[in-house]
């Protein structure tokens, strides 16, 4: 749609049949168009039997996916917008051997592997629902307790928890 940047419909080109949940990894919906580096990555991640789109938005329309409306802010033209998938389906348990260690790793080497990520200095802001906050905490303990991690731990500004038992 005209309203959305085209890198968000992309987010959303897959039918629901192949992505009902969405993609697994690291996934930038928005990179700002200013020459200058972006102010800061914001990055959503999900919680329990949620997904990197589903989770944001009940619907396969890319106006109902509500990261999508903070790039119609002014004040967020220049924050590189990102999801993180991971399979955290509550029903597929005794089939997936990973758990919030092995999410918050996963996150912790995704990040600073992203290209755009890895070759700037922006501030890491992560916003995480229910088990999605456990997750992104895990990642910032992790790179805390990890020397080789420290100026990756020094560039997480906040951490966003939205209905997350700590």
């Amino acid at each position: 749609t005209d309203s959305i940047p085209s890198s968000l419909a992309y987010f959303f080109l897959r039918s629901p049949e192949e992505d009902e949940k969405g993609r697994l990894g690291l996934t930038t919906l928005y990179q700002p168009k200013s020459p200058v580096s972006p102010v800061a990555d914001l990055v959503f991640i999900h919680g329990l039997g949620g997904g990197s789109r589903k989770k944001w938005s009940f619907s396969f329309d890319p106006d109902r996916f509500w990261p999508s409306w903070l790039v119609t802010d002014n004040k967020f033209l220049d924050v590189r917008l990102q999801t993180f998938g991971y399979n955290a389906d509550w029903s597929e348990r005794g089939q997936n051997v990973f758990d919030i260690h092995s999410f918050g790793q996963l996150l912790l080497s995704s990040l600073p592997n992203h290209p755009d990520i890895r070759r700037s200095t922006t501030r890491i802001i992560l916003v995480g629902h229910s088990m999605g906050g456990c997750v992104a905490k895990q990642a910032y303990l992790l790179a805390r307790h990890d020397p080789s991690a420290k100026d990756f731990a020094d560039r997480i500004h906040s951490l966003f928890f939205l209905a997350t038992p700590h």
